[in-house]
């Protein structure tokens, strides 16, 4: 599988993802939770199997 390599600078670098670490940063800064809501949507579209 080969993924595109164009994720936005803040995402976490790490494989596994923290939600209560994202849920807690959230709440503190509630743009990044509406990034983080869009690149989780994106992720959802995104047709698997295929790549772009």
């Amino acid at each position: 599988m080969h993924f595109k390599r164009n994720k936005e600078p803040e995402a976490p670098r790490s494989k596994d993802y923290d939600f209560a670490e994202m849920v807690k940063a959230a709440r503190e800064q509630p743009k990044q939770f509406s990034r983080l809501q869009k690149a989780f949507d994106k992720l959802k579209k995104k047709p698997k199997g295929k790549s772009l």
